[in-house]
């Protein structure tokens, strides 16, 4: 049964909350487009990815940032695509400074696989953090 953009979204969290990114080539398109706003000079996971270049994406995160808490709290489905919205608090691992993000993030499916992500956060509170 393909999943619906809410529930495709539920199981990529839960999925990258546990570290576990294996189901990842199910769940995403090939041609996938996935943005994270932010200076790219600052937040290393800044920029654009196509389709499993998420794992690059996923391994500046972990090099960066340790999460202490994330929780996808809200979720707005609308025909193919979703919203979510999230927060996050997270330490800099190089400064040891902490930030606590709220995040929207709106998801498109299609076919059962995600084909675009595009997250909008607080990219000033990050980088602040960073410094």
């Amino acid at each position: 049964m393909p999943h619906t953009p809410e529930s495709l979204l539920r199981h990529l969290y839960e999925c990258y909350r546990r570290g576990d990114l294996s189901s990842f080539p199910d769940l995403v398109s090939p041609d996938c487009e996935w943005i994270f706003p932010g200076d790219a000079s600052m937040l290393p996971w800044a920029g654009s990815y196509g389709g499993l270049e998420i794992f690059e994406f996923a391994k500046r995160i972990v090099g960066a940032i340790a999460y202490e808490h994330f929780e996808d709290h809200t979720y707005l489905p609308s025909g193919d695509s979703v919203t979510v919205l999230l927060r996050e608090r997270c330490r800099v691992l190089s400064t040891g400074n902490a930030f606590t993000n709220d995040i929207a993030a709106v998801a498109t499916v299609r076919d059962g696989r995600l084909v675009r992500y595009v997250e909008y956060s607080d990219t000033a509170a990050m980088e602040r953090a960073f410094r």
